[in-house]
């Protein structure tokens, strides 16, 4: 039996995680099946879990946990075993593309062995990575590496990204390639019943989301007097943020009811009147497109990966503001006003179609199985943290 093309993707977190860049993965991969790949998926492996040890299978997807450091103040980066191993099984193995699709302590390692062992396979792949990729650029040169290559090429998530990249020091052709949400939802138009409304979010909680942007906007909201329930999906980043959340929640009027998926995050959807997307700043928002397509107008920053979504509509479908005193009135506005509600629900309706999951992740598998020889970079956003988004 011939053996099947590789395709490794490289990840923070599991399969199983809820975060957007796995879930795009997860269509991706999926997708790379389709086309008779087979996907390996590598992860960092917390428990103790040796290198070489596949944990689980769905489908034909492979997951290999990679071992973290045996010293205790080194336990968030990888093991030297667990380097050794994926160095020599990228020798044997030379898959056809290496997706890395997110850059931090734990994976900087394995990025630089794939990038240095770039020979072995036809295709190097980041994911969602520009901030990460800016703060190591002293340790490893990936600018020199990376964007001076003259056979590699760029590509973006999003034109606002690729224009930012344009700006920059980077000459050479910059592709725009969006990712993709793991299943499309069904649109509902909404009822509206009852004397008050939900203002839904979903998000990962931690500071970069503009969770504290949210909390003071339910207080606010609470302080005008606006008929709405706050409803927070979600789970925090880390146990010590988790606490501070919990701490804030009671007092600003938001409820969080945790971690969402399939059905139950879809029934989420359907129970929101108004979606909120608190981010300072997003590449493409993948839950923007979620809540559109379940018919939920958006309420969000006005930032470009934002921008450029409603931009394909041919109605506005929700509302961008510049700072919280715009956001109190437009939910005011959107809570007084039915046409108001009825007229950006029926423009969110085209969001199945701009947005198809399978349509968009066939885009990107066949850029990367079409461009034979090439290696890519794929930039999600040029972020920067910022403190004033803590609490």
């Amino acid at each position: 039996m011939t053996k099947r093309p590789e395709v490794w993707m490289i990840n923070n977190c599991s399969p199983n995680n809820l975060g957007g860049v796995e879930t795009c993965s997860r269509k991706w991969a999926r997708t790379f099946e389709e086309h008779d790949r087979q996907v390996v998926w590598f992860c960092p492996n917390f428990a103790g879990n040796r290198f070489d040890q596949i944990q689980t299978e769905t489908g034909s997807l492979q997951t290999v946990y990679l071992e973290s450091s045996p010293i205790p103040r080194l336990a968030n980066y990888p093991s030297i075993n667990s380097l050794i191993g994926f160095k020599r099984r990228l020798e044997e193995s030379k898959p056809e593309a290496i997706i890395v699709n997110s850059i931090g302590k734990f994976l900087l390692p394995f990025f630089a062995i794939s990038t240095l062992s770039s020979r072995e396979t036809n295709k190097l792949l980041v994911v969602h990575g520009n901030a990460k990729l800016d703060a190591h650029k002293r340790k490893i040169n990936l600018k020199k590496k990376c964007f001076q290559n003259p056979e590699w090429k760029v590509v973006a998530v999003s034109e606002h990204v690729r224009q930012d990249l344009m700006k920059s020091e980077i000459n050479k052709e910059i592709v725009v390639c969006n990712p993709t949400t793991e299943n499309s939802f069904q649109h509902r138009r909404r009822n509206n019943v009852g004397d008050r409304l939900t203002a839904l979010t979903v998000s990962r909680i931690s500071p970069e989301k503009g969770i504290k942007f949210l909390f003071e906007m339910a207080s606010e909201s609470k302080t005008e007097g606006l008929p709405y329930n706050f409803r927070l999906v979600g789970g925090a980043s880390n146990k010590e943020y988790e606490e501070r959340i919990n701490s804030k929640t009671a007092e600003s009027g938001v409820e969080n009811v945790g971690i969402k998926t399939g059905d139950e995050l879809y029934f989420e959807y359907t129970r929101g009147d108004l979606f909120i997307l608190p981010s300072p700043d997003e590449g493409f928002g993948l839950v923007t497109i979620e809540a559109l397509q379940c018919g939920l107008p958006v309420l969000g920053n006005n930032i470009p990966g934002t921008r450029e979504i409603f931009s394909r509509f041919r109605e506005k479908p929700g509302e961008l503001i510049n700072n919280m005193q715009e956001g109190i009135e437009f939910m005011r506005a959107y809570s007084e006003l039915p046409d108001l509600r009825n007229r950006l629900n029926m423009a969110t309706k085209q969001a199945t179609e701009l947005f198809n999951p399978d349509k968009m992740s066939e885009e990107f598998v066949n850029l990367v199985l079409e461009n034979k020889n090439l290696s890519l970079i794929s930039i999600n956003q040029t972020f920067r943290f910022s403190n004033k988004f803590a609490f």
